[in-house]
């Protein structure tokens, strides 16, 4: 997505009596892990005029996020911030939170904002359902449970483990590990026994270690932390973008991620299927998505679901959605629809991004 024509990039911050326009309603998104700047453009293409106000609020100085917003904030320490979230947004009238990269913090006191009548949107609609989506581990076992395709991972927490575990898998295919929890593919990598000892470090990002290496590395650790290790599949993978309202997916966009760094958007697609029924059994309510991936024989299988808006999310404005726009009008009962940027039904649309720089020294 292309920023604004003209966008004034100081950090601003609202006058301390600041009163919104009374007909207007506050949609407040706070510190997100990568999209955020993303989502407040998207709702100024939906064209709410004087509907809505936007708030933004960032941890650390971040003009090039806070300066298309409406109003600004430094947000405070962690322990302080949902108190004073709510503080700010009654004074703002903001009916409307969503929470990114801190929906744990957001949602373990949602009480707070029923109270105050806001509606919080952080991914899940309670810390239980939260929990089972952040622990991958936990995540494979509900998912067999119900017996939803997932891609099947053993879990492990010691060296012996993990030699029998890797062996196991390898002796199927091709064999994967990560972490039980993380973002941002953060301790993944792919087990190739033909990989070289440096490749890791010539180019990490291949994601390839020697099968040895890595049981070495994990074996040295006073303290090894959980792992997954699962067969690698090799057809496309994809990701289903949605918003979802208490486990019921209201939109949802399908981004294949091809080989030449391009995504293909589709709106109707057996990953979307896939998706609703996961999004269903984790009860996921906001803005969040799905990766998952198809096997040498054509079969889909979920890998993960994340919690938030994925960092990709400009991508599915291509298609005609505008799920930050179609969350607002769930969030707040606003009647008048958002205004589509294209029409992408039956059919798809190829997409590419590019990198564009601002000025943020005010």
């Amino acid at each position: 997505m292309s920023s604004a024509s003209s966008v004034n990039l100081s950090l601003k911050q609202p006058c301390a009596d600041f009163i919104p326009p009374t007909q207007s309603i506050g949609v407040w998104l706070t510190q997100g892990h990568s999209c955020q700047r993303d989502l407040i453009l998207a709702l100024r293409q939906a064209c709410f005029a004087d509907q809505i106000h936007i708030v933004a609020s960032h941890s650390i100085i971040r003009p090039d996020i806070t300066s298309v917003a409406d109003i600004a904030f430094l947000e405070p320490p962690l322990d302080e911030r949902v108190d004073w979230v709510i503080e700010q947004a009654q004074r703002l009238n903001v009916k409307l939170i969503v929470a990114g990269r801190y929906g744990r913090t957001y949602l373990t006191e949602k009480h707070k904002f029923e109270q105050a009548g806001i509606r919080l949107m952080a991914g899940a609609s309670s810390i239980e359902h939260l929990e089972q989506v952040n622990n991958k581990s936990l995540f494979t076992q509900t998912c067999t449970d119900a017996g939803l395709p997932v891609v099947p991972a053993t879990t492990v927490s010691n060296a012996e483990q993990l030699i029998v575990a890797i062996a196991d898998w390898a002796s199927r295919g091709g064999v994967g590990v990560k972490p039980i929890k993380g973002v941002f593919a953060a301790g993944f990598w792919r087990l190739d026994p033909n990989a070289k000892a440096f490749d890791c470090f010539a180019n990490s990002s291949n994601f390839k270690a020697h099968p040895q290496q890595f049981i070495d590395s994990y074996a040295q650790l006073e303290t090894p932390p959980d792992y997954l290790v699962m067969p690698m599949l090799t057809g496309l993978e994809c990701s289903v973008d949605m918003f979802c309202e208490h486990g019921k997916v209201k939109q949802a966009v399908v981004r294949y991620k091809q080989h030449d760094d391009n995504q293909r958007l589709s709106l109707n697609d057996p990953a979307r299927d896939l998706a609703v029924k996961v999004a269903e059994l984790f009860a996921c309510d906001g803005l969040v998505n799905m990766q998952a991936r198809y096997s040498a024989e054509g079969e889909l299988y979920i890998l993960e679901i994340n919690p938030r808006p994925s960092g990709g999310i400009g991508y599915t404005m291509h298609s005609g959605v505008n799920l930050i726009a179609t969350a607002v009008v769930h969030g707040l009962g606003i009647t008048q629809q958002p205004t589509n940027t294209a029409d992408i039904s039956g059919s798809s649309a190829l997409v590419r991004a590019i990198t564009t720089s601002v000025r943020v020294d005010g």
